[in-house]
């Protein structure tokens, strides 16, 4: 059982680094766009809305 719990922690993690990148990306995307700057800003909290 420990196997598999270290598995997991893994897994874990590597899918929040995937997820943490994607929203990176996102963000970038957004900033380059006039339209959505003020919608992604808000949607994500960063403030430049």
């Amino acid at each position: 059982m420990r196997g598999f719990r270290m598995d997991l922690e893994t897994t874990t993690r590597k899918f929040g680094d995937l997820v943490e990148r994607a929203a990176n990306v996102l963000r970038a995307l957004a900033a380059q766009s006039p339209l959505q700057r003020g919608g992604a800003g808000a949607l994500f909290g960063d403030g430049k809305a």
